[in-house]
């Protein structure tokens, strides 16, 4: 069963977006390689919920999008357009994190699915 496990707040004005979630939530932010990528702290791991990022707006990066964790992201791409979905990006590599890939639901609402490193 797939679980979100993460979430992506697009911003046309990062700083600006990132100033107003750390004055209003406390969230700690700290940039994640070279992209317009900021990984969100939302609270302690003793508490519920999920940690997050802020990203620069892009061609289909303008929602929120939550990731989904699945086992295997070959399976599910290929699930994702069976079922009546639309892949919208490839495979790609995270270095020491897994694999993530973009997707359209039925509806058009953006997702990532993450497969982690094994």
């Amino acid at each position: 069963m797939g679980r979100i496990v993460h979430f992506e707040i697009p911003s046309e004005n990062p700083e600006k977006s990132l100033d107003f979630y750390s004055k209003t939530f406390g969230w700690k932010a700290q940039k994640w390689g070279e992209m317009d990528y900021w990984l969100f702290e939302t609270g302690e791991t003793k508490n519920p919920g999920i940690n997050g990022a802020l990203i620069k707006k892009q061609q289909h990066f303008t929602t929120v999008i939550n990731t989904i964790n699945i086992d295997n992201i070959e399976q599910t791409m290929e699930s994702i357009s069976k079922n009546g979905g639309e892949v919208i990006s490839p495979v790609m590599d995270l270095p020491e994190v897994g694999k993530i890939a973009y997707f359209k639901d039925p509806d058009g609402n953006v997702f990532a699915v993450i497969e982690d490193a094994k």
